[in-house]
């Protein structure tokens, strides 16, 4: 019997790459996650809410939810059994750079305006500069090491 093969990468063009289940889960993860930083003002703001402490107290685990529906969407969009190939890896790794840089630049120049805001009004470097915010730490941000 002679069943044709189909190559992977053709397969692959043809599906449908938007996920709105998926899309709608991670915007409920990320709100759950901003719930949890905000909820001890929503509770005063807000008495009734109380009644969801025992969900919003647990906003913690949205993270993980995201990065594992966000890696699902990831390799849905740009993987291929064949992403090991060093072609495809090199392909997959610039197409995630291009999306994340520029976001990241946006972010370090509005970092450094704080920053510069902050040493101008105490005039003091030390107190303005956290750990993190150091040539290292902006290495690591900037490749994505952390």
């Amino acid at each position: 019997m002679n069943v044709p093969r189909v190559k992977a990468s053709n397969a692959l063009v043809n599906r449908n790459l938007d996920i709105p289940a998926l899309t709608g889960l991670r915007i409920v993860a990320a709100l759950w996650v901003v719930l949890f930083h905000f909820s001890n003002t929503i509770y005063i703001a807000w008495p009734f809410s109380l009644n969801f402490k025992p969900v919003l107290s647990q906003g913690y685990n949205g993270v993980p939810l995201f990065f594992l529906l966000s890696g699902y969407i990831i390799w849905h969009n740009y993987g291929s059994p064949d992403i090991l190939a060093p072609r495809n890896y090199v392909s997959f790794l610039w197409k995630r750079m291009a999306r994340l840089w520029p976001v990241n630049l946006l972010t370090a120049i509005f970092a450094i305006f704080i920053l510069y805001r902050q040493v101008y009004t105490y005039h003091n470097w030390g107190a303005a500069v956290p750990k993190w915010f150091s040539i290292l730490g902006w290495f690591k941000s900037a490749f994505m090491l952390q």
